[in-house]
């Protein structure tokens, strides 16, 4: 049986190579073609003709460019390589070539610090509900431009939910979001938030990206609380993050200890109160159910 899977890294390439590829309009309509083609294959001839170059030795030295890094040739013709796919994927999504913005919205929910009406907001890629008196962010999640295209508000407010919640199971799972590499947390504490109370950065150990979360957040997908929540008639998806006060404020944080963490959330609904305590690997080591009154 293996216990560790080794992978080849002698065919990889610098990465200003691999991009070097990519700096002609030929090439990236090379890309688009295939990546609208069912089975993403196409032979030399048909090829040639979607992307328009009449001179076929310089389409030719355009597809060659591409063989092996972005594109495989096959025996039943060219095919889009994955990495290929994620480039187009890219492009369609608008990663690289649109930077939308949108004007503040004021929501229906009030921020847990201050109590002004919160504010949905778009840029630079990010999504955002804050609060446009104390600054205090309420939710942010990482949302591609194509997001925003073809969606109400209503609609949006949902995408970025559901989104992040996916995001942040997959993280709880040791899992990145962006690279699929191991995710690693750590508790981190900031004296500028309010209480001091403590929060999360979910760490890639290859890409490097960072999701930082607060503890409440990190529950969402544990089965306890998901049935906690379904046995006050309750479903958790359909409840926004940033309307759970146990994910945003961190009042409902209680620190038991710092060396090892043990880390206390409360999650309130109706009559009744969930207690889960965390370690310092965000696993949950203890749970109980109170009545309130």
């Amino acid at each position: 049986m293996v216990d560790q899977v080794s992978s080849d890294r002698s065919e990889e390439v610098a990465p200003e190579t691999a991009f070097s590829l990519l700096t002609d309009e030929i090439r990236i309509e090379i890309i688009g073609v295939l990546g609208h083609t069912p089975g993403y294959t196409a032979s030399f001839s048909t090829l040639q003709e979607q992307v328009g170059i009449a001179d076929s030795g310089l389409f030719n030295y355009h597809l060659q460019k591409l063989t092996d890094h972005f594109i495989r040739h096959t025996e039943n013709g060219y095919t889009l390589q994955y990495a290929g796919r994620l480039i187009h994927r890219a492009i369609l999504a608008g990663m690289f070539t649109k930077r939308p913005q949108t004007t503040p919205v004021e929501l229906q929910d009030a921020c847990p610090t201050c109590g002004t009406t919160l504010e949905s907001s778009y840029t630079d890629g990010r999504h955002r509900v804050m609060c446009p008196d104390c600054g205090g962010v309420s939710f942010m999640s990482a949302l591609h431009p194509a997001g925003l295209e073809h969606r109400t508000l209503t609609e949006v407010l949902e995408a970025s939910d559901r989104l992040s919640r996916h995001g942040v199971a997959l993280t709880m799972d040791g899992i990145c979001t962006h690279c699929s590499g191991i995710v690693t947390p750590t508790i981190v504490t900031d004296s500028t938030r309010p209480f001091g109370q403590p929060f999360a950065d979910h760490s890639c150990k290859n890409c490097g990206l960072i999701l930082t979360t607060n503890i409440g957040e990190t529950l969402l997908p544990h089965p306890v609380v998901i049935s906690f929540f379904h046995d006050h008639g309750v479903d958790l998806r359909a409840t926004r993050t940033w309307e759970l006060a146990f994910c945003i404020a961190d009042e409902y944080l209680t620190v038991l200890s710092e060396d090892p963490w043990q880390i206390t959330v409360s999650i309130p609904v109706g009559d009744e109160e969930l207690r889960v305590t965390v370690d310092g690997d965000l696993n949950v080591i203890e749970f109980d159910r109170n009545n309130r009154s």
